[in-house]
């Protein structure tokens, strides 16, 4: 029986991630009211290109809604795909987790670099973010980067 495959991410919201702003509340770009996705892709290794939805039901708001203090997303039963929870706070990393076989990818040759798209809400606004360079890669599934960088453009979507 094979290991459960996982994905996490730690990523910054900001100026240095091809979107800029964080995505406010009351807004197209509000996951509470408009949904999100996560998009993550390679195009070297083993080819990948999956895209995942959070929908609506999902989100929540950290603190008041209007506060534009963030947001969290929790599926820990993985009902509406393998994205188990996300943390987003403006100024800080967001966290994302997945697990399990709707992951939809295998990792037996290195996938260096490797993309992530965020998509909130309806507004077209993309969160594109880039991970390689310092990346550790261990054949059987392990692939590990501590930097991450925005790409000089969000890829069409």
């Amino acid at each position: 029986m094979g290991a459960t495959q996982r994905l996490r991410l730690k990523v910054r919201l900001g100026p240095e991630m091809t979107g800029a702003a964080f995505p406010a509340n009351n807004t197209a770009d509000d996951p509470v009211q408009n949904a999100a996705s996560l998009r993550v892709y390679t195009t070297t290794g083993d080819l990948f290109d999956n895209t995942y939805p959070m929908p609506v039901g999902n989100w929540r708001y950290l603190g008041n809604p209007g506060d534009n203090s963030g947001y969290k997303y929790k599926d820990f039963q993985l009902v509406s795909g393998p994205i188990s929870s996300v943390l987003i706070r403006p100024g800080k990393p967001a966290l994302i987790k997945a697990r399990g076989p709707l992951l939809n990818f295998t990792l037996t040759n290195d996938p260096e670099p490797v993309n992530v798209v965020l998509r909130f809400g309806n507004s077209g606004r993309l969160y594109c973010v880039q991970f390689g360079g310092l990346a550790k890669f261990k054949p059987g599934g392990r692939f590990q980067s501590r930097g991450s960088d925005a790409p000089t453009a969000c890829p069409p979507q």
